[in-house]
């Protein structure tokens, strides 16, 4: 079952940090591991299982493609390894990852007969200025948010949201 992870990277204007709150669903772009079909805004939600067929088991997500005779699943899981840690719910995308230009990890995921091929990062986010004025529930449409920090006279923004999906093969 392989482990992809979710980076990413983005330019901040007077923004401290993203936080992705614990209990937050993911909205993504799902294909067949073994086909062509895919299916878009699919949720990941942390917080439901559901039961896998002909198993004890349980996923996050379960969905069949048309044309499968299986499902296929994935489950929401934090990572620790050497190099690399995710926690399973509650991440950040900071400041400092964006002054030093590295791509950060958000979420990780198991999957079962899918492999995810994108992101929409659609509401539920909070950003918090450098101000510490919170704004919540956000979506950052087509890469970008803007807003006014009133209470410290601050524009703040993200700009340029780049994400990519990795495998995970280390320890």
């Amino acid at each position: 079952m392989p482990t992809f992870v979710l980076f990413v990277k983005a330019e901040l204007e007077n923004v401290s940090e993203i936080v992705c709150p614990e209990g937050h669903a993911w909205c993504v772009d799902v294909k067949e591991a073994a086909g062509d079909e895919e299916k878009r805004g699919v949720w990941i939600d942390p917080n439901e299982s559901t039961p896998l067929s002909g198993s004890r088991g349980e996923a996050n997500l379960v969905l069949k493609f048309p044309d499968s005779k299986k499902e296929s699943s994935a489950t929401v899981v934090g990572l620790k390894a050497k190099k690399l840690t995710v926690p399973e719910q509650g991440a950040v995308y900071s400041a400092e990852a964006q002054e030093t230009d590295k791509w950060q990890p958000l979420l990780a995921i198991d999957c079962r007969g899918l492999e995810p091929i994108g992101w929409q990062p659609r509401s539920g986010y909070t950003v918090v200025s450098e101000g510490g004025k919170r704004f919540e529930d956000i979506e950052i449409e087509d890469g970008a948010w803007c807003d006014y920090d009133d209470e410290n006279d601050l524009s703040v923004g993200v700009d340029e949201l780049e994400w990519e999906w990795r495998v995970h093969k280390g320890k």
